[in-house]
């Protein structure tokens, strides 16, 4: 069958493709098998509604968004539930840590009966809970492909502000957040501080109290362009990696990867996609040091200074503390804890650029 996904549409499709993938007995299809059934693991011991997924519209996190969609298509399909589900089963081990499964005091909508005529617009699972930890000075087309991303997959996404350890607690301290008790992180072996993490692993004393759930924690740089562009999966992306980007942050400190320029005689530069880099280790190097905080949108502006935020779509800078905003995948206005929310359902208006 023809995958039909768009950035505010998943096909199912698509996402049963992962399964597929995850048969071919291929090095990917071993990934995916490992991803699937860590995230699966992750589901049995917390449940849905104890779990979040770091989501900020990187090349990574889309996988992972991706891989968790296709997962509770898969057990709504099998009529596994959400989970927890540890039989006979006080305590469960992990790396080491003793974990303890717990009830939820939070209830989700129910799950959508799965019919033969269900349209691919709708994915019948309960919202996902979904944190969006913001760098100073975001770009703009990272911000509409996770609008779109919070419309595609029924997220309920919260920004935060601030350094990791910050932003997490400020997120526990939502409405939204509080709860959770396990986040999927999108990181990878050859990511900073990802060498040593293993699959289940308990933030550090003195972090916020979370199991960090690292699915795809073995996957190479190749594997993660090779499932985002494989023909039964076809996922959307952010359109920055067509065109020479390779790992994305602030604007301050993110440039084309020149390990993908092409340079012709009397001719202007122009960059390779990023899948097309062949060595992972160059991954990073369009990332540089954000000295005099230039802020780039395209092209060349006034040096800026302060925190970004956003204002009527436009990028704005402030010296304000941390913000926090939730962002949902169903229609209307949402507030948590008296700050004003936008909608993720129509109002998402996403660049038709976003690449499938």
């Amino acid at each position: 069958m023809v995958v039909m996904n768009t950035p505010e549409r998943i096909d199912p499709v698509s996402l049963d493709g992962v399964y597929d993938v995850a048969e071919e007995g291929t090095p990917l299809g071993e990934m995916v098998r490992e991803a699937v059934g860590v995230i699966d693991r992750g589901l049995d011991i917390h449940g849905l509604d104890k779990l979040s997924i770091s989501f900020n519209g990187g090349k990574d996190c889309t996988v992972l968004l991706h891989l968790l969609a296709a997962v509770l298509r898969r057990r709504t399909l099998n009529g596994l539930g959400f989970g927890p589900n540890c039989p006979d089963q006080d305590t469960v081990v992990a790396d080491g840590a003793v974990v303890s499964p717990s009830h939820s005091n939070i209830t989700l909508s129910s799950p959508l009966k799965l019919t033969t005529s269900l349209p691919f617009t709708s994915l019948p699972h309960p919202p996902i809970r979904s944190v969006y930890v913001l760098c100073p000075s975001p770009f703009d087309a990272v911000e509409e492909f996770v609008e779109a991303s919070v419309t595609a997959y029924g997220l309920r996404l919260v920004r935060v502000e601030g350094n990791m350890k910050v932003a997490l607690q400020s997120y526990l301290d939502t409405s939204e957040g509080q709860g959770v008790e396990a986040v999927l992180v999108g990181t990878r072996r050859n990511d900073p501080h990802g060498a040593k993490l293993d699959f289940l692993q308990h933030c550090d004393p003195g972090w916020p109290q979370l199991l960090r759930v690292h699915p795809i924690i073995n996957w190479s740089y190749g594997q993660v362009w090779e499932y985002l562009r494989h023909p039964k999966l076809q996922v959307p992306y952010c359109y920055l990696y067509d065109e020479g980007y390779t790992s994305l942050g602030s604007t301050y400190n993110t440039f084309r990867n020149p390990a993908l320029q092409v340079l012709r005689p009397g001719q202007a530069p122009v960059w390779k996609p990023a899948y097309a880099l062949e060595d992972g280790s160059l991954e990073r190097a369009g990332r540089g040091n954000g000295a005099g905080l230039e802020k780039r949108t395209g092209g060349e502006a006034p040096v800026v200074s302060g925190v970004a935020s956003k204002e009527n779509g436009d990028t704005t800078f402030t010296k304000e503390g941390p913000k926090v905003m939730l962002e949902s995948g169903s229609n209307g206005i949402v507030t948590t804890n008296g700050i004003k929310a936008t909608d993720g359902g129509e109002g998402a208006r996403p660049r038709t650029g976003v690449a499938i």
